[in-house]
């Protein structure tokens, strides 16, 4: 009986590991359709495209279609499948540009078992210090993208004018504040009272170009435009107060920057208009070689200075993050793809682009990637922008304060204070 009884356990046994074995193989076997969107850009959209290759060929049962727009245009494309009930399972995209779609709860979080993971923690240990919020994958609390490409501002001097201002180049770099605006009035010129050189500039023409240099200088002491969390400005205190001050002065003050002069300041610093800029990546080593030859040589990048007493942190840091819509019915395996589009971060530094995903070739990152010496450095000490939907709105508020400031006289204290209501308001809606 007892041998029967054994037996017929036994047969149960087996089925029901057959059966989990079936169901296990069936499982692995599904067919699986995604579509990833993003931006085209040469040679980059190869590389990905191999990549997704590749990982269709590890992945038989898992089929990706990939498509590019135009940067301008994807997000438009984007919101046009979500209304069309046919929006991509993943995209990658500016993190500026995805906070519409984050704000209206449109992205799921990123699922750390698609990377090999148990917590969201060790994935963000795979990226460099700063990677997700400089690139635009952190939303409120939580991380919603991981970084695709990243870049940053420095700090730009002409090493030419130093000598004629009876600089050393090699010494006399400024590594604060103070000694910037020390520096850049040793380097203005002027002749017969008609300023010719400014020993600084910025385009205060453009919003963008003057909250990209204020992120840096409010976030060093501590204050911001808004918080890390976008709830709230911290424009309405003294250390908001202190950080315009010294960025206004340069004009009215210290008289190192007559925006009269120039408007552009990449052009300006190409031209030898200015001696001194504050928004340029890696990338402006390009610029001057096919259009300011002749500063080419001249060209000294540094990290952004820092006040004497405030924090350890360098310029802004921008890039673009890949997502994953909450209506995908693969979200995993969107999240894998993803992972896979990711993984080769060597291969995107040769071309120029700087993949901050832990494991990169540190020699071939500083042979590549020009001055990443100092780039790298800083990057990982970069201010992030703020990711919302508001963003135009609220350096647009920022912006006119500057210039309230600089053109209408009045005082920094009242035009921060009024910039700070008129962006809490904005952000409760």
């Amino acid at each position: 009986m007892k041998t029967r009884r054994s037996v017929l356990v036994l047969l149960i046994l087996l089925v029901s590991i057959g059966m989990l074995w079936s169901a296990g193989a069936g499982e692995q076997a599904k067919k699986v359709e995604l579509v990833h969107w993003g931006h085209t850009q040469p040679p980059f959209d190869g590389l990905i495209a191999r990549n997704i290759n590749t990982f269709m060929a590890e992945n038989p049962n898992v089929t990706v279609e990939y498509a590019v727009f135009s940067d301008a245009d994807l997000p438009n494309q984007l919101l046009t499948a979500v209304a069309g009930g046919s929006a991509p399972d993943s995209f990658t995209i500016a993190g500026t540009q995805a906070a519409r779609f984050l704000e209206a709860n449109m992205l799921v979080t990123i699922d750390p078992q698609a990377f090999g993971k148990n917590t969201i923690d060790e994935v963000i240990a795979m990226w460099e210090d700063g990677a997700f919020m400089g690139a635009g994958g952190y939303f409120k609390g939580s991380y919603y993208g991981i970084p695709h490409e990243l870049s940053n501002y420095c700090a730009w001097i002409n090493g030419k004018h130093m000598v004629e201002a009876g600089l050393d180049p090699k010494n006399d770099v400024p590594e604060t504040w103070a000694e910037f605006t020390e520096v850049g009035k040793k380097m203005t010129v002027d002749v017969g009272g008609v300023r010719v050189r400014n020993g600084f500039g910025v385009n205060l023409k453009t919003a963008g170009f003057v909250a990209n240099i204020g992120f840096p200088l409010l976030r060093q002491l501590g204050a911001g435009v808004v918080d890390d969390d976008v709830t709230k400005s911290l424009l309405d205190t003294p250390a908001a107060v202190k950080a315009v001050t010294t960025f206004t002065d340069w004009i009215l003050k210290d008289k190192i920057w007559d925006p009269g002069l120039v408007n552009d300041d990449r052009e300006g610093f190409g031209n030898e208009l200015l001696s001194m800029f504050l928004t340029g990546g890696a990338w402006y080593w390009g610029v001057m070689q096919s259009q300011y030859p002749g500063v080419y040589d001249d060209a000294i990048v540094f990290p952004y200075p820092r006040f004497a007493e405030g924090k350890d942190i360098g310029g802004i840091s921008y890039g673009y993050s890949t997502y994953v819509f909450n209506s995908s019915k693969n979200q995993k395996d969107a999240w894998r793809v993803a992972d896979a589009i990711a993984s080769t971060p060597d291969d995107f530094i040769k071309e120029g682009l700087f993949q901050p995903r832990k494991g990169y070739d540190a020699e071939l990152a500083a042979a590549s990637l020009p001055s990443w010496d100092v780039f790298g450095a800083d990057l990982k000490k970069s201010t992030p922008r703020p990711v919302t939907k508001h963003y135009a709105e609220v350096i647009d508020i920022y912006f006119a304060a500057i210039n309230q400031i600089v053109y209408e006289g009045a005082k920094v204290e009242t035009a921060l204070n009024a910039a700070a209501k008129k962006i809490n308001d904005l952000l409760k809606n």
